[in-house]
């Protein structure tokens, strides 16, 4: 009788076991730090600057080799821009937060980021 049990609990230890997953668990995205105060002001005071070069410091890689050669300026003079630190989000490398403008150009629109060289940069814009 003894025998019968430690076999009977032996194959269900067996069949419980077969039952489980076994699978590997899943890859972990890394975390990436929430974009600073530091980072929302750098950004936004080179998107309002008046000189081409200010704006490369903060444009993704992607943005800066079709910018680069532009000579044309992203807001006209005198537009302010105010990033609204509370609204930032990211999944990845990827993020986005909004900003108001104000100026000839008033409106609210949310700027697409994307993490390099350790710092958010920015790549697009849509309204927002």
């Amino acid at each position: 009788m003894r025998r019968t049990l430690i076999v009977a609990a032996l194959l269900a230890a067996a069949l419980l076991g077969s039952s489980c997953s076994r699978e590997d668990p899943p890859t972990a995205q890394p975390s990436y730090p929430p974009l600073t105060a530091a980072e929302g002001e750098a950004i936004a005071a080179a998107l309002v600057s008046q000189d081409v070069q200010d704006v490369l410091t903060v444009v993704s890689t992607d943005v800066r080799a079709v910018y680069q050669d532009s000579e044309d300026l992203l807001l006209p003079p005198g537009t302010t821009l105010a990033i609204d630190l509370a609204t930032f989000v990211a999944e990845g490398g990827a993020g986005s937060v909004r900003g108001t403008l104000s100026g000839s150009k008033a409106g609210a629109w949310e700027l697409l980021l994307v993490r390099e060289d350790d710092t958010w940069r920015i790549y697009g814009t849509r309204p927002a």
